[in-house]
């Protein structure tokens, strides 16, 4: 369910559907304040890798009763695509007072661990993601993976700007509905995948300050090392579509001489990805109007209606400008009990 507990009691089970273990008693993140999920080797002695983006897709209803969307617009791959929030879930590694964040998919950060070192720079995936997770594993270090929820509000507040951390989020009160989108498959850059969203209407974007973020490519082989941007936008499903017909039809005609096969394929393949994007966030646009029928919202959207769980939201107390009242419901909506460790040093790569 949406949010976490109290600042020095707190609580629960993780609500996502995953095969990775947990602990018998939750460990609660103190950076995130949401319970971290303990990862474990599976039978095929591997550990799980995470691949499911998730992020929450924030929206408000505008004068003209229309749905207007929180995306990203990014270049990354050569042309201005848009996109909803959303990135995986990081690796949160702890022992006694130290925490460390890593991303998975991304050069192995130097941790100034001697057992370390062989792996510093190295892509954190593949077999290297499992020989460095062993590695770490028998020098004493618990490994968890971030629990989706809280992935899905850092990526939507580092990449779009609204900011619904449950840890102090100053846009949690203008949060009037949380819906929660089961995974969907959509279409990515590299073939199938499962998105996660969770849809967030508030009730104005006012307080909203978007984020514009340069960047350094560091994943896409083809254009490692090239800079690109990121920046949170407010969007409806219409200029969408707009966007993705100019986009593809200004491409098709476009001089290539300066980009290679490859980075040609690349774009293709984020049309594709982008087309899939829409159709998913049409899916949702129709899903949610179905739930807010009183508000009589003009909408473009017809789309197979998906199945959804409104979620608990927040209820808040204030005290010296810091939320002090959070709860987190377990699946069976018992709240639990556990002890908030905020002694742990954090650090995120």
């Amino acid at each position: 369910m949406f949010t976490a507990q109290q600042h020095n009691s707190t609580t629960a089970q993780q609500h996502n559907s995953t095969t990775a273990q947990q602990h018998n008693s939750t460990t609660i993140d103190s950076t995130s304040g949401y319970p971290l999920i303990k990862l474990e080797k599976n039978q095929q002695d591997q550990y799980i890798f995470p691949n499911t983006p998730c992020g929450i897709l924030p929206f408000f209803i505008n004068s003209e009763n229309k749905i207007v969307w929180g995306c990203i617009e990014t270049n990354r791959v050569g042309i201005s695509s848009t996109q909803p929030p959303a990135g995986t879930q990081d690796i949160i590694i702890i022992k006694d007072e130290e925490r460390f964040s890593i991303e998975a998919s991304k050069p192995f950060p130097d941790l100034q661990k001697d057992f370390l070192k062989p792996y510093v720079g190295k892509n954190f995936s593949g077999q290297n993601y499992q020989d460095i997770l062993s590695c770490l594993s028998t020098n004493g270090y618990e490994i968890y993976l971030e629990n989706m929820l809280a992935t899905a509000a850092h990526e939507t507040y580092e990449e779009n700007g609204t900011d619904l951390r449950i840890n102090g989020g100053k846009n949690l009160n203008s949060l009037i509905e949380m819906y929660d989108i089961p995974p969907q498959a959509v279409k990515a850059k590299r073939g199938m995948t499962t998105q996660k969203i969770y849809a967030a209407h508030l009730s104005s974007d006012s307080n909203v300050e978007l984020k514009y973020t340069d960047k350094i490519e560091e994943k896409i082989v083809i254009n490692k090392g090239r800079s690109f941007y990121e920046k949170g936008i407010w969007c409806e499903l219409e200029s969408l579509k707009l966007s993705f017909n100019t986009q593809k039809i200004n491409f098709a005609q476009s001089e290539k001489s300066n980009l290679t096969d490859d980075q040609i394929k690349l774009i293709e393949s984020e049309f594709v990805a982008w087309e899939s994007r829409i159709e998913l966030m049409e899916k949702v646009e129709v899903s949610i109007i179905s739930s807010l029928e009183n508000l009589h919202i003009n909408s473009i959207a017809q789309a197979e209606k998906i199945d959804f769980t409104k979620m608990e939201t927040p209820k808040f107390e204030k005290s010296n400008s810091h939320w002090t009242t959070l709860s987190l419901l377990s699946p069976n909506n018992n709240v639990e009990t556990n002890t908030y460790d905020n002694n742990l040093k954090s650090l995120k790569y």
